[in-house]
């Protein structure tokens, strides 16, 4: 079994759609800028590239104007 495999187990299962779809909204769904805040800009994309890594391990990762398209 590849490591994918298990991140599909763990966020296909009913819990883990609604662990993903929190750390979505917290972390992945709103802005990461905050002007002149650098530090807190760097910190909120950091946080953010963990979904996209998350996404990109799921195989299901769409820009989210696509994702919009489909829902």
């Amino acid at each position: 079994m590849m490591i994918n495999d298990d991140y599909r187990l763990v966020f296909t299962s009913k819990e883990g759609e609604r662990v993903l779809q929190d750390l979505r909204e917290r972390f992945y769904d709103r802005d990461t800028f905050v002007r002149g805040e650098t530090d807190t800009t760097a910190y909120n994309q950091g946080a953010r590239s963990v979904l996209f890594f998350i996404f990109r391990q799921l195989n299901d990762f769409q820009p989210l104007d696509e994702k919009a398209k489909g829902e």
